[in-house]
């Protein structure tokens, strides 16, 4: 199906099992935080019902940053010919099942940030857990804070300054995680990192959006204390 569209009724099919409902059978608290976007079309694909214990963040693949909704204003009669545009929805922000209504104005980088820290603080970090964190950072809509594109008011292109300011909002709310982590006793032996998420794939064949290698492979680091650092030896 590649990309799936806010309104189409599909998901990643049923019988294929996700990685939080594995990690959850040998006693992991499993959370999502952020973006879900691989269907909503029924409750069976939502993330509590897919081995999440908790989600907070949006089914969709984009929205805006501060009300959490995607006004395409496009007729429905003309929506068959264009992408993700032409799509008009309501608000698209979930507390597990329940739309939360409370946070308009609240840039979407920060309110992720805030969730993690008091999912972490919260917990018991002698359990396993397995926390899957992804902001919609730094897709379209190009949005931020205006204190964020300050710091680059020397670039000229507007676009560019954003973008920017949106790296620079995303840079300082996962040293807030690493932070948590390291502050609630969660760093000891964890390990994280990010997968590539769009872009070029050079040089494979194909691009996001395709079902080549280019669009289904993706690089990846994995960060964690236990892992051994670099170091010479001339003995």
């Amino acid at each position: 199906n590649r990309v799936i569209k806010p309104l189409e009724p599909v998901g990643v099919p049923l019988r294929y099992k996700f990685l939080p409902e594995a990690l959850k059978a040998q006693g992991y608290s499993t959370h999502a935080v952020g973006k879900w976007h691989v269907g909503y079309c029924a409750e069976e694909y939502t993330p509590t019902k897919r081995g999440f214990d908790t989600f907070y963040g949006f089914h969709g693949g984009s929205q805006d940053y501060f009300t959490y909704t995607h006004p395409g204003g496009i007729p429905l009669e003309k929506r068959s010919s264009c992408g993700n545009e032409c799509y008009d929805f309501g608000l698209d922000l979930f507390n597990n099942t329940t739309p939360d209504v409370t946070k308009n104005g609240k840039y979407s980088t920060h309110l992720f940030t805030s969730v993690v820290e008091d999912l972490l603080q919260a917990r018991n970090p002698r359990k396993p857990l397995f926390l899957y964190l992804a902001y919609q950072s730094v897709h379209t809509p190009l949005q931020v804070p205006q204190e964020y594109k300050n710091a680059f008011r020397h670039i000229t292109h507007k676009q560019r300054m954003v973008h920017l300011g949106m790296l620079s909002a995303l840079d300082e709310a996962v040293g807030k995680v690493t932070r948590a982590l390291q502050a609630t006793g969660h760093y000891q032996n964890s390990n994280g990192g990010a997968v590539k998420k769009g872009g070029n794939n050079y040089p494979l064949c194909g691009k996001k959006g395709t079902l080549l290698e280019g669009g289904t492979r993706g690089a990846a680091f994995i960060h964690s204390p236990l892992l051994q650092k670099p170091y010479i030896s001339e003995k």
